[in-house]
């Protein structure tokens, strides 16, 4: 489109999302092609402006100046120019009208953003992507300084000589817009199996953030930056835990509880408590087939590993008060205790939830308090969830913890091959059908959670034995936990083979 200076594109990536280029020297920017797919968009033309109409946006555009606005199809405002962009020198002014109420995420791993329109906040960042909580996000691709200033308007100084572009991603919740930018900037560009373990540097696709104090005060930060990174669309924050290592006391060894459950975790520095460093690296390895997976995840479809209560479920009202708990992946609530009283008040969203460690169930949509050894912090795995862990014993068995009653599925990506191997589970009538799609050849043990000691176990070829013990577990037998109310089930599969073991109680 030509403006009275310069011209305008607009380019469709999906029907919620399109990229905006403005530029006044009068040349088209050259398309960007983001996929083969047409997007239907019906066009209306006025004398002073154009709209465009998908199946969940309106967008305005003035033919004289290319100030835009934009709306969900079926009405409410998203985004709207308070006036036209404009040059200063080499950097180009955009100025948003910013609703009462309107709050915002993102910006990089420092910048906080926490009723920024109210306290008139100022940010510099060269991470420009913001998601608002009317639902949408924004993002300037071009790589320079950028001048954020927050109040009634929200200002916007980009880098730019002459042109200005933005993508508008339209969610409207925080994973539907970081799936969305993901279509634009990509996902991880190879997911690398360095990192989840303990190495010596930031490993690939990884982006370190400030260095790890391991104080009280330290840990609660590490939190809040850890939540900036997600809506920031960094995929796999490393911490670097070697001052950890280096230190001692209770808040030290808290920072290295949590350091479990966080996406990468490398040491700078090769110093420090070896004992402890063997510790964090073996329990990370009960994790690496769920880590695994989860970054397959960030790579096809750019949802980062951690999340923060508040993304994973946007429609609670109360998720958001609590950003010193989060979630890994969609199976894991973690919990980290942050101060020396040794115990929590945790939320647990909706459903009904297990701490891992007691084995106790909790209802959701309730404020819980746990109390937490030394030796362990809160974990929480919900109802209706396939949790895969390697064994601590270094051999090739697979456990598949498994929380019924409600059904449940998990997609194991095989590390190498990136093959699929498929997991099932869930009530099948009177009985209890659990099913592995098997890629790779491999001993599996199922462990049940919450059941009493069944009357039958078997499948379609055989009936499994019960053993006494759980050492005496094998191919073909089960075994009873009746102090925790766990079943253990041992079976192997061949790759490429399908599997069903059938329970019934």
């Amino acid at each position: 489109m030509a403006l009275e200076e310069g011209m305008l594109e607009i380019q469709w990536i999906s029907e919620s999302s399109f990229r905006y280029w403005r530029g006044w020297a009068g040349k088209a920017s050259g398309q960007r092609v983001f996929g083969r797919d047409e997007v239907p968009v019906r066009v209306s033309q006025a004398p002073d402006s154009v709209e465009l109409e998908t199946r969940y946006l309106r967008v305005r555009v003035s033919r004289r100046d290319g100030v835009v606005k934009v709306e969900r199809a079926q009405g409410g405002l998203l985004m709207q120019d308070a006036e036209a962009p404009r040059i200063v020198g080499e950097r180009v002014i955009l100025e948003r009208a910013s609703p009462a109420g309107e709050q915002f995420r993102g910006l990089g791993t420092t910048a906080e953003l926490e009723g920024a329109r109210e306290r008139k906040l100022r940010v510099q960042t060269s991470l420009a992507l913001l998601i608002s909580s009317l639902g949408y996000g924004e993002y300037f691709p071009t790589p320079g300084d950028y001048l954020y200033r927050f109040g009634e308007r929200r200002r916007v100084e980009a880098p730019g000589r002459g042109a200005v572009e933005y993508f508008f991603y339209f969610g409207p919740t925080p994973l539907e817009i970081l799936e969305e930018h993901a279509r634009v900037k990509g996902g991880l560009s190879k997911p690398g199996w360095e990192g989840f373990l303990l190495e010596s540097r930031v490993p690939r696709g990884a982006v370190p953030l400030l260095p790890l104090a391991p104080t009280w005060d330290g840990l609660r930060e590490l939190l809040r930056g850890l939540e900036r990174a997600s809506y920031s669309a960094i995929l796999l924050p490393a911490v670097d835990v070697h001052r950890a290592l280096e230190g001692n006391g209770e808040a030290r060894d808290r920072t290295l509880q949590l350091a479990v459950y966080l996406p990468v975790v490398y040491r700078s520095k090769l110093s420090g408590d070896e004992q402890a460093a063997r510790r964090l690296s073996e329990a990370r390895g009960e994790l690496l087939p769920y880590l695994a997976s989860y970054s397959y995840e960030a790579r096809d479809r750019g949802l980062p590993l951690l999340r923060p209560l508040a993304m994973q479920y946007p429609r609670d009202t109360q998720a958001g008060s609590y950003a010193d708990e989060f979630m890994l992946g969609d199976e894991l609530l973690v919990a980290p205790i942050i101060d020396p009283a040794g115990k929590r008040w945790v939320y647990l969203p909706v459903g009904l939830w297990t701490e891992l460690h007691s084995n106790r169930r909790y209802q959701g949509r309730s404020l819980v308090e746990v109390k937490a050894a030394p030796e362990w912090i809160p974990v929480f795995a919900r109802n209706g969830s396939i949790l895969p862990l390697a064994s601590p014993l270094g051999d090739d068995v697979l456990s598949l913890h498994y929380f019924p009653r409600l059904a449940a599925e998990f997609f194991l990506y095989e590390r190498g091959s990136g093959a699929l191997t498929q997991f099932h589970a869930g009530p099948a009538g009177e009985w209890m059908r659990l099913e592995v799609e098997s890629a790779v050849e491999r001993r599996y043990e199922w462990v049940i959670h919450h059941v009493s000691r069944p009357s039958k176990v078997w499948t379609e070829q055989d009936e499994y034995c019960e053993v006494g013990y759980r050492e005496q577990l094998r191919r073909g037998t089960w075994w009873h936990d009746a102090a925790r109310g766990n079943l253990h089930i041992r079976t192997q599969t061949a790759g490429g083979a399908g599997h069903v073991i059938k329970v019934s109680f």
